[in-house]
């Protein structure tokens, strides 16, 4: 059996700042452990891609490495997912857009800019996911609170997402099965 891997990659841009773009590291290094303790094999946090050329690197990196299984992304807060098309047209790996919030509750009472920078995921997701469409690329969508265990087992269930025995995915009309 060989070591599978599967690569979290983040979107966002830098008009956060570096504040805001390290506790967004920070998080998504959580996300990735987490989500590697409830699925069979590890998720491993690659990059927060802020640019088209980092994600159109991280993606050509994900090809290229035979133990990279596929990719999951997370699309923090407003990225523009135009960044996405050059590297996601490329893409030759089963894809993942895993929707979610760092944070489940959101504090109405007391949001601000810095909360909302930090926490906008659900914009980034939706935006996101319509690029997927546009495309018309083979993807597993799974939506849900991160630190639920639902999400993990609808991962380990779902096809084409990675970790289950034999994936299968028409990437531009062909088919690939991947055992693990």
């Amino acid at each position: 059996m060989k070591n599978y891997e599967f690569w979290f990659i983040v979107g966002s841009q830098c008009l956060y700042g570096p504040e805001v773009l390290a506790t967004v590291d920070a998080r998504a290094k959580e996300m990735a452990e987490t989500l590697s303790q409830a699925l069979p094999y590890p998720v491993v946090y690659k990059v927060t891609a802020k640019s088209a050329g980092e994600i159109a690197d991280a993606i050509k990196e994900a090809n290229y490495h035979d133990e990279c299984a596929g990719i999951i992304t997370w699309c923090h807060t407003f990225s523009p997912s135009k960044m996405w098309i050059n590297g996601l047209v490329s893409l030759q790996k089963p894809w993942c857009h895993f929707a979610t919030q760092y944070n489940r509750e959101i504090p109405n009472e007391e949001i601000d800019m810095d909360f909302m920078n930090l926490n906008q995921a659900a914009h980034g997701d939706r935006e996101h996911g319509f690029i997927g469409a546009r495309l018309r690329t083979p993807r597993k969508v799974i939506a849900g609170y991160w630190r639920e265990p639902r999400p993990e087992r609808k991962a380990s269930a779902a096809s084409p997402l990675p970790c289950v025995r034999i994936l299968r995915s028409s990437w531009r009309g062909r088919k690939c099965s991947i055992r693990l």
